[in-house]
This record gives structure tokens, C-alpha cells and sequence, in this order.
């Protein structure tokens, strides 16, 4: 089994950016990805061989990953899907080339599944960030969080849908206030940054 993206990933190489790597290259990576990710040597070995399998030229492009995105969540509506799809995308394609390669991928992926809590709350502020400007709006915040909750329950009535808008607009409120995470800061009706 790879790593889920079966034909997800891109059969051509972008601009001469991926080449098969050697065995010293491929050591090479593999101990570096195992010093800066919470993987040991034997799980980015596994993880690796699953993404070339899927990939077999190193790149997924975001062409591939929205079509694979697309086709995995049959509920929502194509413009939340793909909105979704898109931030996702540009949050593990960190030098923004319009390809993750095993890297970026084994970073994110490392940051989701076993990340500290700041690691992945920073992971999940860039999600939110939808104009990539360094800070989250209280609209891309209800924006996102009402996409995620469209995806899930397709069908809401529209009473629901009424709710949903009410309950979102105070979930925001709290974190706009610094209730819920003081890790960001915060002015009123200003966006929320980060802290480095």
C-alpha cells in the first residue's frame, strides 16, 4: 500500500527539480529527516517507499493533489473542496513550487501526526491564513471552520445552517479575545498573528 495518493502524483518532473537520488543521497536524507522530524529511521524508510511508489518521479503536484482530494471526499459542495484542498496543499509545500516532494511531505506529515501542540497549532494557523499574509482574519477563520463543517454534513437544513453561522461567529469571538489560545495575540477586530 503507498502512501494513499495512488495516482495523485504528477508523471512529470517540474523544471528538472526532482531526480532519482543515489544511495548516498538517499542515506543521507533519510538520517537528516529522521534528526528534524519525531519519525525514527525505520518509519521515514517505510514512509519514503510508499510515496515512491505513489510518485515515482518524487513530486506530488497540487494538479493531482486536488483531483485526488476531490474524488476522496464525496460530500461538500466543489468550491469548499477545493478552497480545503488548495490551503492544505500550500501548507506542506513550504518553498511554494506547486509540488510537495518526500521532504515537505514527511515534515508535514511528521508536524500533523506527532508534532508539539505549538508545532501543530502553527501548522494549522498557516491552514487558516487563506491570503497567505501572516495573519488570520476572523472571516477566513469562520470561512474555513464553516468549509470543514460543510464538507462533514453536506445536507445541513438551513436552520442549522443559521446556527452553525451563530455558534461560528462566537467560536470566533473567544479566540479573537484570547480566550481559547494565548499563544496568538490579539486587538480588536484586528487579524491574529503569530507569536515568534
Amino acid at each position: 500500500m503507498g502512501s494513499g495518493f495512488g495516482r495523485a502524483c504528477s508523471s512529470q518532473q517540474t523544471a528538472g527539480r526532482r531526480k532519482k537520488l543515489g544511495s548516498f543521497e538517499l542515506r543521507r536524507l533519510i538520517l537528516q529527516l529522521t534528526r528534524i522530524t519525531y519519525f525514527n529511521e525505520e518509519e521515514v524508510k517505510e514512509w519514503y517507499k510508499r510515496f515512491m511508489k505513489d510518485c515515482p518521479d518524487g513530486l506530488l503536484s497540487e494538479h493531482y493533489f486536488l483531483r485526488y482530494f476531490m474524488k476522496s471526499f464525496k460530500m461538500g459542495g466543489l468550491q469548499e473542496k477545493g478552497t480545503l484542498a488548495r490551503q492544505i496543499f500550500r501548507t506542506f509545500d513550504r518553498d511554494a513550487s506547486g509540488s510537495v516532494d518526500f521532504r515537505e511531505f514527511i515534515i508535514g506529515l511528521s508536524t500533523l501526526l506527532r508534532g508539539t501542540t505549538v508545532e501543530r497549532l502553527k501548522w494549522i494557523f498557516n491552514m487558516y491564513d487563506l491570503d497567505s499574509n501572516g495573519s488570520v482574519t476572523k472571516g477566513e477563520l469562520i470561512r474555513v471552520l464553516k468549509m470543514m463543517h460543510e464538507l462533514r454534513y453536506p445536507e445541513m437544513a438551513v436552520e442549522t445552517v443559521d446556527a452553525l453561522d451563530e455558534h461560528l461567529e462566537r467560536v470566533a469571538d473567544k479566540i479573537f479575545t484570547g480566550r481559547y489560545f494565548p499563544l496568538f495575540y490579539y486587538a480588536q477586530d484586528m487579524p491574529i498573528s503569530t507569536v515568534e
